[in-house]
């Protein structure tokens, strides 16, 4: 094996620059494990470049949203809802099951959520309690978001999915940009950050003021807080 070989794996896979990113990084990364355990001599593939992902400065306006929604049918466009009503992760919606739904809020436990230390709580609006209603009715058992061949979502295939989308309406579109949108929408409304930490599953305020810094482009907003700011 050589940096070629993984090149033209990575090529061939239809996979979006992410997944890209993060199967190069994992390939580079056992080779290098296998070389600290004394295993090889050396890693093949010390030449391999590791491709750039998506840019996280990606928001889903109204306007990209209604195309994207009419374009989509089915259970995957239930589950785009659900992430853009919620703000919550990819991976987390994946995993939902009847037995995590309480009311109007999703309870994940430590193994299901993001780092495995914390319960994450999931809350819901209108829209998305009643998707996932129906999809506790119909699937009382495992995941309740699945593919049309009735299997639970893989990240990888989620993530195709949302390429094909991208490159049909030729926008910028993935899963986190449902979320990315979310939060920077939130923050626009006048959530305060601490509280929207919490929503998003954070445990602190830093990957929200670190990450999230799309107001940036909001120069009405921005020249709104300004005049607040100052009682102007």
């Amino acid at each position: 094996m050589c940096p070629h070989d993984v090149q033209r794996w990575l090529d061939s896979t239809g996979w979006n620059p992410t997944t890209r990113k993060i199967a190069a990084k994992t390939i580079k990364g056992a080779f290098n494990w296998a070389v600290r355990q004394g295993l090889i001599p050396s890693s093949p593939l010390v030449g391999l470049r590791v491709p750039a992902g998506l840019s996280r400065d990606v928001l889903v306006s109204p306007e990209q949203w209604e195309r994207i929604i009419e374009l989509v049918v089915g259970e995957f466009r239930d589950l785009l809802i659900v992430l853009r009503e919620t703000g919550c992760r990819p991976q987390e919606v994946r995993v939902f099951e009847a037995a995590h739904v309480r009311d109007d809020h999703i309870i994940l436990g430590k193994v299901d959520s993001k780092g495995k230390r914390y319960n994450r709580v999931v809350w819901l609006t209108p829209t998305a309690l009643t998707i996932i209603r129906q999809h506790v009715e119909k699937y009382p058992e495992g995941k309740l978001f699945r593919n049309k061949w009735g299997r639970p979502w893989t990240g990888g295939r989620l993530n195709e999915r949302c390429t094909k989308i991208a490159k049909k309406l030729r926008i910028p579109f993935y899963p986190y940009a449902l979320r990315h949108t979310y939060i920077t929408e939130a923050l626009e409304r006048g959530v305060d950050p601490v509280t929207l930490a919490i929503l998003a599953g954070h445990k602190d305020t830093t990957m929200i003021c670190r990450v999230y810094q799309h107001l940036t482009r909001k120069p009405e907003h921005l020249r709104a807080a300004a005049m607040k700011a100052t009682g102007a």
